[in-house]
């Protein structure tokens, strides 16, 4: 069994816990800084990305407008096209099975060149080591990934690591390229209007069988249990869909660094006001933290609400 975490999360302060880092030590923490007002904006431009901004800030947008910005749309154009192109002829030209291995490689390395595009230009990942329990031996085939939910920058993040599939609209099949870009993905679609009906079970038999590795072409899930998105120093309660499925799943805790001016979460700005701060900025950082794979207890199995909580406090206790 995986490590023993909290059964609840009763406490915002936690027990002074000590972990290892790449096999360096990582600092002793009491109150993991996660636990911030969800929607509290940490960037320069406020709530809504409205905030008064001064002389130099609104000439250093004005200029970075007519400059970074087109440039940096053009070359996601390319990017995009490029993927497209390189999906089609594979699918014409090879079979199957190699048709999907190449979608994988390609689409990986796609979204890694569509983050560089965008600033994020150096992505660090980082293996978090449980230095109290040794969880190397107990992992087993993933059934899936569970990561905290910034903005809609983490999706390429997560798609450039491990190339996932997730859940979505199913109006998004129907958006030109991007629809075809979420069947390569082989997502999951859901029709809100009907509520959703059957997701939860979809889902749960998805991750059953990616959890038996018999289908290598078969993509991991990727899940954002809060169901939401948040500023990135708040980790909200977890919903149960998840870990229905009752098996192994990789955590993973998304960091973005802020240099003062635009953060990359998407919690409280209008989509496109949000997009065009983040492309008129030079440069963001980002770090990822891969903790152990957590493998389920019996109890945590049959109680896939224990199972919500207990991932909850285990990530809340492996702190970035």
């Amino acid at each position: 069994m995986s490590p023993s975490p909290p059964s609840t999360l009763a406490a915002i302060a936690k027990p002074a816990l000590s972990f290892t880092i790449a096999s360096k030590p990582f600092p002793t923490v009491t109150q993991p800084h996660i636990y911030q007002p969800t929607l509290a904006q940490r960037d320069g431009y406020g709530t809504g990305g409205q905030r008064q901004q001064s002389a130099a800030e609104r000439l250093r947008l004005t200029v970075a407008s007519f400059t970074l910005l087109p440039l940096r749309a053009l070359l996601l154009l390319l990017c995009i096209a490029s993927y497209w192109c390189i999906t089609k002829l594979s699918g014409l030209l090879l079979p199957k099975p190699q048709h999907l291995q190449v979608i994988a490689v390609s689409g990986a390395i796609w979204s890694r060149a569509l983050l560089f595009i965008v600033g994020f230009w150096r992505i660090k990942w980082v293996a978090v080591a449980d230095s109290v329990s040794d969880t190397s031996s107990q992992q087993g085939p993933l059934g899936g990934i569970v990561s905290n939910h910034v903005g809609w920058v983490d999706i390429f993040v997560h798609a450039a690591h491990s190339f996932p599939a997730f859940v979505a609209k199913d109006g998004t099949q129907r958006i030109p390229v991007f629809g075809h870009f979420s069947r390569l993905l082989q997502c999951l679609y859901v029709d809100r209007e009907k509520g959703g009906q059957g997701t939860a079970q979809m889902v749960k038999q998805r991750m059953q069988v990616t959890s038996l590795g018999q289908d290598p072409s078969q993509r991991p899930m990727l899940l954002f249990p809060e169901g939401t998105t948040s500023n990135g120093l708040h980790l909200l309660p977890f919903k149960s869909g998840a870990f229905l499925a009752g098996v192994p799943l990789q955590p993973i805790i998304l960091e973005y660094g802020v240099q003062g001016r635009v953060s990359p979460a998407w919690e409280s700005i209008d989509a496109a006001r949000h997009l065009l701060l983040l492309l008129c900025e030079p440069v963001h950082t980002l770090t990822c933290y891969e903790l152990p794979v957590y493998t389920p207890s019996s109890a945590e199995r049959a109680d896939p609400l224990l199972y919500a909580a207990n991932m909850h406090s285990y990530m809340v206790s492996n702190p970035p």
